[in-house]
């Protein structure tokens, strides 16, 4: 779940797909989870997956040289 609690589709289907191999839902269940209800502003977005992976590499190299710890 993301910081400020929206979710974007993949994240939905990796809930759905989680439920269905507990054997919450059958193989046959349609996600219909929503944003809708949050009643706060949605934070930007990330500019890229890539970008993503690239900031958190960072990040791990930094912490890995012993510069602290990495953030939430």
């Amino acid at each position: 779940m993301s910081k400020d609690c929206f979710n974007v589709a993949r994240d939905w289907n990796k809930v759905t797909n989680y439920c269905k191999r507990l054997d919450l839902v059958d193989d046959g269940f349609a996600p219909n989870y929503t944003n809708e209800f949050l009643a706060w502003a949605q934070m930007p977005g990330l500019v890229s997956p890539e970008q993503n992976q690239l900031d958190v590499a960072g990040e791990q190299e930094r912490v890995k040289c012993g510069k602290g710890c990495l953030k939430a």
